[in-house]
């Protein structure tokens, strides 16, 4: 995937003649800006329809932020798997998924507790009951 992301961006910076900024726009629409959130709707739900996935209507899945949540709980779970300082990952994980603090990132150590129940223990012992029990 990795090789795949540098061929697109060495592509787009060779139509727009100029080197990607640190905050450009990953994936830049035509008219090299941000997508709008309903062309990525449409384009997601085009992606689903080829790929012959079934949807069960909107906000009903599988959801583009279903591939945030996958993300997360699976970087998390690399993590744990490697042995990882997840004191020291935990503000990647922030960072990736655009957040400002680390109370927005939350949901999704309860979310891997949830999956992983092993990880509970561990990552308590690290941040002292940081993962929410229960709701």
């Amino acid at each position: 995937m990795i090789d795949r992301l540098r061929i697109y961006t060495e592509k787009i910076e060779k139509i727009a003649l100029v080197k990607r900024t640190a905050s450009a726009y990953f994936f830049l629409s035509p008219r090299q800006s941000a997508w709008h959130n309903s062309t990525i709707y449409h384009l997601y739900r085009k992606l689903l329809l080829q790929s012959e996935i079934p949807h069960g209507g909107r906000g009903k899945g599988p959801r583009v932020h279903d591939l945030r949540h996958t993300f997360a709980v699976h970087r998390l779970l690399k993590w744990y798997e490697e042995g990882a300082d997840l004191n020291a990952k935990l503000p990647f994980l922030v960072a990736y998924l655009g957040h400002k603090d680390f109370t927005g990132t939350q949901k999704y150590l309860h979310l891997t507790a949830e999956l992983f129940p092993n990880l509970t223990t561990r990552m308590n012992q690290q941040f002292g009951g940081v993962i929410p029990q229960g709701r």
